[in-house]
């Protein structure tokens, strides 16, 4: 039976599922066993189709949350402001109406993301795991539609693979890149969304050594070394182009460049494997 709610002043039943769905985020921390996946609230809202009650919802009791894949996204055209910051805020719609209620995506990779919207913004925890499993991959807190708080990700053993903090929307402070073992990646600095480099306690031991431009090709293209030889030596790649070139800046290499000491190297992949490095100023 479908009932449709007029939009008063006070909305019980949103509330009601919304305090719900504050519960079961808490319940489900990092680590918590759901067994099979459970969704965040046992309650849909789906905004009413009438014109003139765009807050408005129609709810349906025991639907379970709202399949990601009948949103539609539209950018908002008027700036909004959040702290210092004015940010084109990303909505979701379904028909012409904001959305609010719980939406989930399932991916064909097998893992699923369920998150909170509220009047088309996404607002409270995101997360995302596999069914039956007690390890999350992601899990991020979104306020009003920006990212705040802290980001967290973690490889398929559970191990914490990033850590790092969002305000308004933009990077701040250290962020935090680990190995599959649990030894450091990589650490990146920001500052109010402006990447300040690498931080220097945490610089990967390939980064540290300073090499010779044959002895480089010689053990990484001629013995056609797996990237996980490249990221253990040198962490996770600056920037990555067309997916199998992965670029590393200020590489200490004495005759790479003529009368540079620093070079910007390139490692070239073919089905997860180096098949050339090259150097550039």
């Amino acid at each position: 039976m479908v009932v449709v709610l007029k939009k008063t002043r006070h909305v019980p039943a949103m509330r009601i599922a919304l305090a719900i769905l504050g519960a079961g985020v808490l319940w489900v921390g990092c680590g918590g066993d759901e067994g099979e996946s459970k969704p965040l609230s046992t309650t849909q809202f789906v905004p009413s189709t009438s014109t003139n009650n765009a807050g408005g919802a129609t709810t349906k009791t025991n639907a379970g949350p709202y399949d990601y894949k009948q949103l539609k996204k539209r950018v908002s055209a008027e700036p909004q402001m959040m702290g210092t910051n004015k940010i084109y805020r990303l909505y979701h719609f379904v028909g012409t109406n904001r959305f609010t209620g719980i939406a989930r995506h399932n991916s064909t990779n097998g893992w699923f993301q369920m998150y909170r919207i509220e009047h088309g913004l996404m607002d409270g925890y995101v997360y995302k795991k596999f069914p039956r499993t007690t390890n999350y991959i992601h899990r991020i807190f979104y306020l009003r539609g920006l990212k705040n708080g802290r980001e967290y990700s973690w490889h398929k053993n559970g191990k914490l693979k990033l850590q790092g903090e969002w305000t308004n929307g933009v990077r701040t402070g250290k962020w935090f890149l680990w190995h599959d073992d649990g030894t450091t990646n990589r650490v990146d600095s920001y500052s109010n969304g402006k990447y300040l480099g690498k931080h220097k306690l945490f610089v990967s031991e390939g980064l540290k050594r300073q090499w010779r431009a044959a002895d480089l090709r010689k053990f990484y293209v001629v013995q056609a070394q797996p990237q996980a030889i490249i990221q253990k030596a040198f962490g996770s790649p600056d920037k990555i182009i067309k997916g199998n070139n992965w670029i590393y800046y200020g590489v200490r290499v004495s005759d790479a460049i003529p009368g540079q000491n620093t070079a910007t190297m390139i490692f070239t992949l073919q089905k997860g494997k180096v098949t050339a490095v090259n150097f550039a100023r």
